[in-house]
């Protein structure tokens, strides 16, 4: 019988894919990929038989690691340049985001812009890195125990997960 799909790229012939598709910002080094991009202006690429964010794949390949998050010194969604990337955690990218004065650049209402918000990004991330009970959070910020349960669990302000399970 067949191979069955796509048969999966080598390294090589996906960083051949890659170059085909960039354009060199020597002003600013960024490696900008003009290939798919979604809605957020991050490239994607297919791996292995799978979609995958083009900066993630070239940290892993070029770098090294898995991190829950890998951020963009650049602040350019669609740059592949590996040495523009470093890896963190979501909190670390938060407080990128502040640092850079992004935070307010949202594209739809939800965090701290939403109306009905009660927590701060940081409170959120606080509780999720807390060793207290769902209880005594709900005490500590003034929130009932059903929102702190939604946070620990992920189930609220999602754009903060980071897949702790």
């Amino acid at each position: 019988m067949g191979l069955v799909g796509p048969i999966p790229r080598t390294w090589i012939e996906t960083l051949d894919v890659l170059w085909s598709k960039t354009v060199i910002d020597y002003t600013s080094g960024c490696f900008l990929w003009q290939g798919h991009t979604y809605s957020n202006g991050y490239g994607a690429i297919g791996w292995q038989g799978k979609q995958v964010l083009i900066h993630r794949l070239v940290y892993e390949k070029l770098i090294g690691g898995r991190p829950p998050v890998v951020m963009h010194k650049c602040d350019t969604p669609n740059c592949w340049n590996y040495r523009h990337l470093t890896g963190g955690t979501q909190y670390d990218n938060i407080q990128d985001m502040i640092a850079k004065g992004r935070h307010g650049q949202m594209p739809t209402p939800h965090g701290e812009s939403a109306y009905c918000a009660k927590l701060s990004e940081i409170q959120v991330l606080e509780i999720r890195n807390s060793s207290m009970t769902i209880g005594q959070l709900a005490r500590k910020y003034g929130v009932s125990y059903g929102a702190v349960y939604k946070v620990v669990n992920g189930l609220s302000w999602k754009h903060l997960w980071n897949g702790k399970e």
